[in-house]
């Protein structure tokens, strides 16, 4: 439960920018920023796999709702759940990374 609040604020706070700050930005017609991602790429590193999947469906199902969209975020964001442990494992390794807390170079070690 000490851990769960703040994670929980971080869901809040990246929805409510993305609904209401980003989504009115546009500075393209292609260009659209998606600052709800940052809330599965902030999880922390020993974020159980059917954790880090729920929230990111979580994630994509509250953006399709507030955007209108028809499935579009929920597949993205699952997608980036999905590759998030196998990406971190390939880029730091898995003996670099330490447990607990968010990605940082601290924390994930450092790539010789």
């Amino acid at each position: 439960m000490y851990r769960t609040l703040p994670y929980f604020m971080l869901f809040v706070v990246t929805v409510l920018l993305q609904v209401f700050l980003f989504d009115n930005l546009s500075i393209s017609i292609y260009l659209n920023p998606l600052v709800y991602v940052a809330f599965i790429a902030l999880l922390p590193l020993d974020t159980p796999p059917i954790v880090l999947l729920l929230s990111g469906l979580a994630v994509g199902v509250t953006m399709d709702f507030a955007m209108g969209a028809a499935g579009v975020n929920t597949i993205a964001t699952l997608f980036i759940a999905f590759v998030r442990p196998a990406l971190l494992g390939v880029l730091y390794g898995r003996d670099d990374m330490r447990e607990g807390g968010i990605p940082c170079t601290g924390r994930l070690g450092k790539r010789v």
